[in-house]
């Protein structure tokens, strides 16, 4: 993804004004999602950093709509969620929403081996 769009902006076509917003050589040195919208999401779309861009299109302000119960699990090393943006007890207010951090999970699902969880894994484990 980085390597396309380092491609597409040194091409004549890309607005001026916004490569010149751009640190390319930072933005091909990224190590994390998080760098990368910082570098360049943030900037193109005129957020302040990859965090204000996380807060403003985050789904928070909604989650006190919630009606019917819900478990909103989320893992703490998830590489597209910065942990300052997720969702508290507050922001939730009265909703039926039960929130589980874990330290370890990654974004997909919690993948783990089956001999952990026995045939069903850890998600439906926790879910159960």
């Amino acid at each position: 993804l980085v390597r396309k769009i380092v491609k597409k902006s040194e091409k004549p076509e890309f607005a001026k004004e916004v490569a010149e917003k751009l640190d390319m050589e930072a933005i091909k040195n990224c190590k994390t999602i998080g760098e990368f919208d910082d570098l360049y999401i943030a900037k193109v779309f005129g957020f302040e950093s990859n965090i204000d861009y996380y807060k403003k299109n985050q789904s928070g302000p909604f989650l006190k709509m919630i009606r019917v119960p819900v478990l909103a699990i989320q893992a703490n090393d998830d590489p597209f969620m910065a942990s300052e943006t997720y969702p508290s007890t507050e922001t939730c207010e009265q909703a039926p929403i039960k929130l589980a951090y874990y330290e370890k999970g990654g974004h997909c699902a919690f993948i783990s081996k089956e001999s952990e969880y026995q045939r069903f894994g850890w998600l439906p484990t926790q879910m159960a």
